[in-house]
């Protein structure tokens, strides 16, 4: 039965709260980077009209992509004869280019229509071509995009957005209460990312760079010590970090962590849409502060451990649920961007994907940037057996050798040969 208001129309949907706060502030106005996932296929590149094609006979698996923003009855509603071929385009490439960087040049996407494409890249590369799906983050958040590509290319079907209510599942209360909740809020309110004091004002340009981690490493850490591939590589990025980040973490007075913010996902099981964001922020400090491995493993485990991503989960649903706008916008107001500053996020992608008979054999996932404040963004990317992490970061911090994402790819390897040197 599709969820509806009183005198709404039964093919809209309301916007959810995420959405709404985010046209109330204006989070993701200046947002220069969207949430986009390339699959790198093997092969030539196939006719554009046979990805279009494809994506049309596909449309009933995501119907929420023939859905625009409504500004004047502010919600949701289907397009009238939707055509996906003009969200459906293709760029050739210089041979030996970058289809990274590629996707991130292209044109901001239109807003007079539903607010995704997909471009096909080729002739970088004679034996592959890659396709790059991109979403605004009012459309679609990270876990949505991901969810519309296994639907597009594998053998998910997402439900229709008028049959799922766009606010978050009921919650019990108690966790919003605990004092471990409380300290997290204050830890927003201060300044708690230390190592982007003193540094240039944001330049709101970014440079990416991708690496493969080593799956053999992190799954002998990972059994050692009962942890998942992504807390291992958190540990290892910690090493990293300490070691680029121009601040002086061997001094005793330089503190104890570097704070981030983990990105996760609000929608219930099996109630993803597809259409809007329904997305929170778990604060994960990273013992930066400690020289040990070890502890770093620790630090990484406890922080992102199930049962406090649930509480979190649990809090962040019930605040969106029950919190007035006014102090939703209140708090934002208050939050120190510093606290912001560098955020992570982590996907699964189901295996198996394919187009045209061929298969997909990378994934990446690029992280959005949710405002030019940010001066960081991870994301790592599990596709079958192999693990993918790409690094964005504001021209800012990369403007020498020493500081440059090439070294801190560099230095994330050897933290991760380091920890897995001890469990061998």
């Amino acid at each position: 039965m599709p969820f509806l208001r009183a005198g709404q129309d039964p093919e809209t949907v309301p916007l959810g709260p995420v959405v709404r706060f985010a046209r109330r502030t204006g989070m993701w106005s200046d947002s220069p980077i969207y949430p986009c996932e390339i699959l790198e296929i093997e092969g030539p590149a196939p006719p554009l009209a046979t990805l279009q094609a494809h994506v049309a006979e596909r449309l009933d698996r995501v119907p929420a992509l023939s859905y625009e923003l409504d500004d004047q009855r502010k919600c949701w509603a289907p397009v009238p004869g939707f055509d996906v071929r003009p969200h459906i385009g293709e760029q050739r490439l210089a041979p030996g280019a970058d289809a990274l960087a590629a996707a991130l040049d292209l044109p901001r996407l239109p807003t007079d229509r539903p607010l995704w494409d997909l471009t096909m890249l080729h002739g970088h590369d004679p034996g592959t071509y890659a396709l790059c799906y991109r979403a605004h983050m009012m459309f679609q958040d990270g876990p949505s995009v991901i969810s519309t590509l296994e639907a597009l290319f594998g053998r998910r079907r997402l439900a229709h957005p008028a049959t799922v209510s766009p606010r978050p599942a009921a919650e019990p209360v108690r966790p919003v209460l605990t004092a471990r909740a409380w300290a997290d809020l204050w830890g927003c309110l201060r300044r708690a990312t230390p190592w982007s004091r003193g540094l240039p004002s944001p330049t709101g340009r970014c440079a990416v760079h991708s690496t493969t981690l080593d799956v053999p490493q992190l799954l002998a850490v990972a059994k050692a010590h009962r942890a998942t591939l992504h807390q291992v590589g958190l540990a290892s990025f910690t090493g990293a970090f300490r070691a680029w980040a121009p601040l002086g973490w061997h001094k005793p007075t330089a503190g104890g962590g570097l704070t981030l913010g983990m990105t996760m996902s609000l929608w219930s099981p099996g109630r993803s849409t597809g259409l809007g964001s329904q997305v929170g922020v778990l604060p994960v400090t990273l013992a930066c502060g400690r020289s040990s491995p070890l502890e770093h493993l620790r630090e990484a485990m406890d922080q992102t451990s199930e049962e406090r991503i649930r509480i979190h989960r649990a809090r962040a649903r019930i605040l969106l649920r029950c919190a007035p706008m006014a102090l939703a916008v209140l708090l934002e107001r208050f939050t120190h961007q510093r606290s912001a500053a560098a955020c992570v996020t982590t996907f699964r992608i189901a295996p198996g994907l394919s187009f045209g008979g061929a298969r997909v054999r990378a994934v990446v996932v690029v992280p959005p940037r949710f405002s030019t404040f940010q001066r960081l963004m991870i994301s790592t990317t599990q596709y079958e057996r192999t693990v993918t992490a790409v690094l964005v970061a504001d021209t800012s911090l990369t403007a020498s050798p020493r500081t440059g994402l090439p070294r801190l790819e560099t230095l994330w390897h050897e933290a991760l040969t380091t920890l897995h040197a001890l469990h061998t």
